[in-house]
């Protein structure tokens, strides 16, 4: 029935469920192979999936309970409820995802699954989103190539030069910044170098073994079809069947032996020269046609696997080489240990907020409400009153407030000692220094020197994220003399 209605062209089909297998078959859980070369060949996507990767949020519809000590953990395994759409009438995707509150553990060992659809020719809406689009990716400074550095060094003092020297203190720093982010080069730009330039070298990239892998079972299936290369000739359908099925289980077996950068890698690697989980389901009725299929797919293979493109993989993984060296450099460890097994560890997505709740914040501006508010709360006590709420110290005679600081209702948890130390601690600068209030006002009223400028710049910590404006501390390192000059005009 199912497929009945899927071939017409304004019906919409979903598929939804346990299915007991994963999308990809490298992935942890169920009992079948992954669903995505039988999903694709029949018009089926799976759009959680392309969510999850957009988001960096991992989906687990499979949790088990581990005990843990006195206690027993729950955590989710693997993804093997799917909820599959149907390529027909276009139905486009406005949000979804899996629920993972804990009172679903009294439930059962699955958690459901949620998907909000907008269908263009039934007449339905889209939902709105909330809140402004997502924030393109903060621009970065390579600081490790020199030429790029100089390139930007060289632009920014340039263009430092010629902003008008009428700029009040606040827009001349606005301006800077905005120049600097505009000098440095966009997420995705890489640098030209030729393609063998690199000094680290080690191994293969897994795109390629995928390839070569690819290859050979499809040469050695063709060779079985015609007898070539003294090859054991296939002649009958069950023959075929059996020969072939060998032949995948072996493909998949390399396959699963990669460790592959990117979840993308992975799905690409699964259906090169159609992929041994679509070659394993081939239907008898295509076995007439399979030589000059698998001729044909062997040129195509090759063709992909040109010195060129063999260059563009060698040097993502020189990448990940020269990234795990600059780690071990800084004494990264832990960071080398998993570069080396494919353990990664994903840094938390700062586009993402769970709250205690169960809920997920995806829009940038609540994340930020949300963060802002809970530190306000955090440095205000939580809502309760403090000393300073209620009594104001006359910092000329601070000793007369000392009796109603320790007997202040607030502090009667805090031990005695610790209490009158935290009093000294608040009272001994104006005791031992009785002109701090002038020497702080006299030294926060004197302008600021370039050489102060610089050496605070230089103290901070180059890999610090960027705040609203992409003004990073290793793009501030890289400033000219004179474009810091320019900060401390007045």
């Amino acid at each position: 029935m199912l497929l009945k209605h899927c071939k017409y062209p304004r019906n919409v089909a979903l598929l939804a469920g346990d299915l007991n297998s994963v999308w990809n078959s490298s992935s942890p859980g169920g009992c079948h192979a992954g669903l995505f070369s039988w999903a694709s060949a029949d018009n089926w996507t799976n759009p959680l999936c392309s969510l999850s990767l957009q988001l960096s949020n991992p989906l687990f519809t499979h949790w088990v309970a581990r005990h843990l000590q006195e206690g027993v953990e729950h955590s989710g395994v693997s993804w093997i409820d799917h909820i599959l759409v149907h390529f027909h009438d276009q139905p486009e995707v406005v949000r979804g995802g899996t629920e993972s509150h804990n009172d679903w553990i009294t439930v059962s060992d699955h958690r459901p699954l949620w998907l909000d659809l907008h269908l263009p020719s039934e007449g339905t809406l889209p939902i709105p989103l909330v809140g402004s689009p997502p924030l393109p990716p903060p621009r970065r400074l390579p600081r490790e190539n020199k030429a790029v550095v100089d390139r930007y060094r060289k632009s920014v003092t340039a263009k430092v030069r010629k902003l008008p020297l009428t700029l009040s203190p606040s827009d001349r720093l606005a301006q800077i910044a905005k120049i600097s982010v505009d000098a440095c080069p966009r997420p995705g730009d890489k640098p030209l170098s030729f393609y063998n330039s690199t000094k680290l070298r080690d191994g293969w990239s897994p795109l390629y073994i995928a390839h070569l892998t690819a290859l050979s079972s499809i040469a050695e299936m063709r060779q079985h079809l015609t007898g070539a290369s003294k090859r054991r000739l296939w002649r009958t359908p069950g023959e075929i069947q059996v020969g072939i099925s060998d032949v995948t289980m072996r493909w998949q077996e390399q396959l699963q032996q990669l460790t592959w950068p990117t979840p993308e890698d992975e799905e690409a690697a699964a259906t090169i020269g159609g992929g041994p989980v679509h070659w394993k389901h081939l239907a008898r009725t295509d076995y007439g046609n399979l030589v000059p299929l698998l001729r044909n797919l062997e040129k195509d293979i090759k063709k992909k696997m040109h010195g060129r493109k063999r260059s563009e993989w060698r040097h993502n993984i020189n990448a990940q080489s020269a990234a795990r060296e600059d780690a071990r450099k800084k004494g990264k460890t832990a960071a080398v240990i998993r570069s080396i097994f494919g353990t990664h560890t994903d840094r938390y997505d700062m586009n993402l907020l769970r709250l205690p709740d169960g809920s997920t914040l995806i829009d940038p501006v609540l994340i930020h409400e949300a963060h802002t508010k809970h530190w306000e709360m955090w440095h205000q006590g939580m809502g309760r009153k403090t000393f300073f709420d209620d009594h104001r110290i006359d910092w000329s005679h601070p000793h007369l407030s000392r009796a109603s600081f320790l007997d202040y209702h607030g502090h009667s948890h805090i031990p005695p000692p610790i209490l009158n130390r935290i009093w000294t601690a608040i009272t001994q600068p104006l005791d031992q220094l009785p002109h701090l209030t002038a020497l702080l006002l006299e030294a926060t009223s004197s302008p600021v020197t370039v050489d102060e400028l610089r050496a605070a710049i230089k103290r901070t910590p180059a890999t610090s994220v960027p705040g609203p404006s992409g003004l990073s501390y290793a793009m501030m390192k890289e400033w000219s003399t004179r474009c810091s000059h320019q900060l401390t005009m007045h």
